[in-house]
């Protein structure tokens, strides 16, 4: 673990973090635009952070079929955590939040490494971290956000440890969009996941499936969503 925390905290990776603030092209901008402006008007309405951030623990607690204490004494990371913090919330020797936004939600929600809790301003496809340092990966509704799904999936397969396990939530999509560019369906999903996951659907929550956390209709999502359990092959 300290060689953990060592790697996180060196000087070298400070100023990696402070580059990932730069967008490289129109088409990156407009997409963290317009999910930066998703966050600011959704965090800045009723309750503030903090109810959202119960709300959205409920949410992953609801779909990943976990609770506070499933990962207590493993090193836990969120792919797409969000302003939020919800990793935060779990119980676990070590947490990890990896966004590309990170930067920007320090500056705009507080989001704040703490003791045990760091959070990554970087994309799910190169993650700064050693091979095969983390025992659980999570991730709830942004699979279908990153810029590259398979290389996604490659760079947790090699955080991960051998005897490591990730559980996603999965938004399925039939068309892209600018936030959510990529078509995932059951096969689009086992292409990415192909030769190094070896993964089950555990559960499917259809069209329009309201979970009523928030109340009726506050997460009602139009597509079907799959929730996944893999581990290395």
């Amino acid at each position: 673990m300290t060689k953990l925390r060592s790697i996180i905290e060196v000087p070298l990776w400070f100023r990696r973090q402070k580059l990932s603030a730069f967008f490289t092209n129109e088409i990156e901008y407009k997409k963290r635009k317009a999910e930066l402006r998703f966050w600011e008007e959704r965090l800045s309405s009723k309750g503030g952070i903090d109810y959202w951030r119960k709300l959205y623990f409920d949410l992953y607690c609801h779909y990943l079929g976990a609770q506070q204490d499933s990962f207590a004494g493993k090193v836990l990371m969120d792919i797409g955590c969000g302003p939020h913090g919800v990793v935060s919330m779990f119980e676990a020797k070590f947490k990890l939040g990896v966004d590309p936004l990170v930067y920007h939600y320090r500056q705009m929600f507080n989001l704040h490494n703490k003791n045990n809790v760091k959070y990554l301003s970087c994309g799910g496809e190169d993650i700064p971290l050693p091979d095969e340092t983390v025992d659980v990966v999570i991730s709830r509704n942004a699979i279908d956000h990153v810029d590259d799904v398979r290389s996604t999936f490659c760079e947790v397969h090699r955080v991960l440890r051998n005897e490591g396990e990730i559980i996603f939530s999965i938004n399925y999509q039939d068309e892209p969009s600018i936030c959510e560019p990529h078509v995932l369906n059951d096969e689009t999903l086992r292409t990415a996941l192909q030769d190094i996951f070896d993964f089950e659907i555990v559960k499917r929550f259809p069209e329009n499936y309201d979970s009523e956390i928030g109340g009726a209709g506050q997460f009602k999502y139009p597509h079907e969503i799959v929730t996944i359990r893999g581990t290395k092959l």
